[in-house]
């Protein structure tokens, strides 16, 4: 069983090298071969929309498109078909994605509701009407990142009412303490561990004290540059982590 499984594996190997190859030949494949063709061409960044069409099933559950080149009509598809996803990795390893617009993740939030893990990291044109959408519509939301895209403080607001948040970063934002302070009087506030709002220029000391005494699970903060912070958050961070089960606090007091 275990040759015919390696055989197997080493023929996919060779199908995802050549995808472009096989054109319509791949639709004609089982779903379960289909799936695993799909990681491995996310994994090797040959994925794009032509090969989406012919190789999706509406059975996948989470889609890792870090590699990939990816727009709002790639987006629109897999809205489309997998209704049953619930995570999407669309994180970029250098530079931003600008072909990935508030568009496109509102067609994941109108039609994935399942979603509990999205990563927009340098998304850099996904705005607050996107992530407010997720939050309106994918109630089991979770893990969250929102890094350099155009959030405001409308999004926090919005994030505040969900249950089952865990995790957020919202980095390089234009957030407010007023924001922060929204975030930590929602229900979100007793399900969160993990927050980064480093580089957030606007936040202050108030900021670490909503989320450090509002957040009782909070286990990771990270607030490296944020350039209106001063000793007073050192003050009040040595009262968190004695109080606290911390595994990691990143900070930079100016």
């Amino acid at each position: 069983m275990s040759r015919i499984s390696s055989l197997q594996n080493a023929a996919l190997s060779v199908v995802t090298s050549n995808c472009k190859r096989y054109g319509d030949d791949l639709q004609k494949l089982p779903f379960t071969l289909k799936n695993y063709l799909t990681k491995l061409m996310m994994r090797r960044g040959c994925f794009d929309r032509t090969l989406l069409r012919m190789c999706i099933t509406a059975n996948i559950s989470a889609l890792d498109l870090t590699n990939c080149t990816v727009d709002n009509l790639t987006l629109k598809l897999i809205s489309q078909v997998c209704k049953r996803l619930s995570s999407v990795n669309l994180n970029t390893i250098r530079g931003n994605r600008t072909d990935v617009t508030s568009e496109g993740i509102l067609c994941l939030a109108n039609e994935c509701k399942q979603l509990n893990t999205v990563f927009l990291r340098g998304c850099e044109n996904v705005e607050d009407k996107a992530v407010i959408a997720l939050a309106e519509n994918c109630h089991f939301l979770k893990r969250l990142n929102v890094q350099g895209t155009k959030i405001t403080d409308a999004t926090l607001l919005s994030l505040a009412n969900l249950h089952y948040l865990e995790s957020i970063n919202f980095s390089f934002s234009p957030v407010t303490d007023a924001g922060i302070h929204a975030l930590c009087i929602g229900p979100c506030a007793h399900s969160l561990y993990d927050v980064d709002m480093s580089e957030c220029r606007n936040l202050t000391d108030d900021s670490v004290q909503f989320v450090s005494v509002m957040c009782p699970k909070l286990e990771t903060l990270i607030f490296h540059g944020c350039t209106k912070m001063t000793d007073c958050s050192r003050a009040v961070l040595d009262d968190f982590v004695r109080t606290a089960v911390v595994k990691q606090i990143t900070w930079t007091i100016y």
